[in-house]
């Protein structure tokens, strides 16, 4: 493997040199047998196996993490996926029989798996050897070459990755690049065969638009928001054990940690206070610290804003550890906005809601009908709905057109411009690849009804719409379509 360490500012230099190089041994078609596939799987098992502890030492340098909760959250599922993937792999291979139709017999046809050239990996920092090594995996098995760029927020694993992987994989089928954010984007834009990348939302949105350019197809692991639902009939000490259990794992760093609760009001009072119990036991457990400076200032930044300190919220700056705290007041907060950037860190709200349980309970005392309720993710759908019913559908919905029913109901007109005074109903906050706020879409209420669309530019102004609830809050439109709140 080589490694190429791109100089900050520097978004070409040797780059165009690797992806070069990995084209050329994918295209000399020794990447495609089951041999070379099987080689580079167990070269990448010998580096996990040979360097177990060096991994855990450079992640601890990174993020203080325990080692064993390293081998537990990176190493055990890579050596895992490793070992599954020979299990299996040449029955993968085996191209798959099908029928044709009767306008093509008696020909025959078969789906033979392809590989599909070189792959752009480009790891998080979060989990470092998981979420860089776990796609590779994948890539090498199914016969590509890859350049692959870890994380340079995660710089110990980053280097040590440079150092030893060399030594157990193809010297140029697999090409290293470590570099900043800049080299990230730049390698996003190139024609690569697929991009997988691993990070924020708005990153994956950058990602997805530079591959778009040369159609370059992307599997993207986004951040989101991660819910818990805690019905009137659950174990509170157990769901407030398992709770605290699953925000502390990383510090909070992790996609999946709960950053808010969906509780039946008849449970709230003893869920918080067994969260307020369990929460600085389950942070002390964890030893991991907030990757950097920058995510510490922003979380002391959510902090104030709440007031999470007088609810066991609280920030080391100097050692970069976060106290875990629940804010029981989060029932009075609007559910029209829950952040839509994942927390990645110990501050920690809670909402109350009746949304769902208003919905059973309709059902219940109309069986046979319906309801749909609806969420934004941005996590494998970008539109998620869930059906919920008292009886299977099996024949079918009760009005199979719905469609004048729906053009029936009031709608609501569209002031396309406006200027004056407007309440905000919902936006949408567009962040940097710095990590801060660029610009903010709103979308408010005029006097009269009608609603408008404005763009919030004012820093100050970005800063509150990123870290408060601003539903129902004024701000002032402009003619041109650009607003400050008032």
């Amino acid at each position: 493997m080589s490694v190429t360490q791109i100089p900050a500012g520097s978004t070409t230099a040797g780059i165009d040199h690797d992806l070069d190089c990995a084209r050329r041994a994918f295209t000399s078609g020794r990447t495609r047998p089951l041999s070379w596939r099987v080689a580079q799987l167990e070269g990448l098992l010998r580096f996990i196996d040979d360097c177990e502890a060096g991994i855990a030492a450079a992640v601890c340098a990174d993020l203080g993490r325990d080692p064993m909760a390293t081998f537990m959250a990176d190493i055990a599922p890579v050596r895992h996926e490793i070992r599954h993937t020979l299990a299996n792999l040449a029955q993968w291979m085996k191209p798959e029989r099908v029928r044709v139709s009767a306008a093509t017999a008696p020909g025959q046809a078969w789906i033979v798996p392809e590989p599909k050239g070189v792959a752009l990996i480009l790891g998080a920092w979060n989990f470092p050897i998981l979420l860089t090594l776990h796609p590779l995996v994948s890539c090498l098995a199914a016969g590509n070459a890859a350049v692959v760029k870890p994380s340079e927020i995660s710089a110990a694993t980053a280097r040590y990755l440079s150092e030893q992987l060399p030594r157990y994989v193809d010297a140029e089928a697999v090409r290293l690049v470590l570099g900043d954010a800049e080299v990230s984007a730049s390698l996003a834009g190139r024609p690569f065969d697929h991009t997988f990348f691993t990070g924020s939302t708005p990153v994956g949105r950058a990602v997805m638009a530079a591959s778009a350019r040369n159609l370059t197809p992307v599997t993207l692991e986004l951040g989101g928001k991660s819910p818990v639902i805690v019905a009137s009939d659950a174990d509170v000490d157990v769901a407030a054990r398992r709770i605290a259990w699953a925000k502390a794992v990383n510090a909070g760093q992790t996609c999946t940690a709960p950053d808010y609760v969906l509780v039946e009001e008849s449970v709230r009072p003893a869920l918080v206070e067994r969260l307020l119990a369990e929460l600085p036991l389950r942070g002390a457990q964890d030893s991991t610290r907030i990757v950097n400076d920058r995510h510490v200032a922003r979380l002391r930044r959510i902090l104030s804003t709440h007031g999470g300190e007088q609810y066991g919220g609280a920030i080391d700056e100097s050692r970069r550890v976060v106290a875990l705290g629940v804010d029981p007041s989060g029932t009075q907060r609007p559910l029209t906005c829950t952040g839509g950037l994942t927390f990645a860190g110990g501050p920690w709200n809670n909402y109350s809601t009746r949304a769902i349980a208003t919905v059973v309970s309709r059902l219940r005392e109309s069986p046979g009908t319906y309801g749909l309720v609806t969420a934004n993710s941005g996590y494998l759908t970008k539109h998620a709905f869930g059906v919920y019913s008292t009886e299977p559908p099996v024949d079918g919905f009760r009005r199979e057109n719905v469609q004048a029913e729906v053009d029936a109901e009031p709608t609501t007109t569209v002031a396309e411009t406006h200027d004056g005074i407007a309440e905000i109903e919902s936006w949408t906050v567009a962040f940097g690849r710095d990590g801060n706020p660029e610009k903010a879409f709103v979308a408010a209420r005029v006097p009269g009804g009608a609603r408008t669309l404005a763009v919030v530019t004012d820093s100050g102004d970005l800063r509150e719409l990123a870290e408060a609830e601003m539903a129902g809050r004024r701000l002032r439109v402009e003619q041109s379509g650009t607003a400050r709140l008032d």
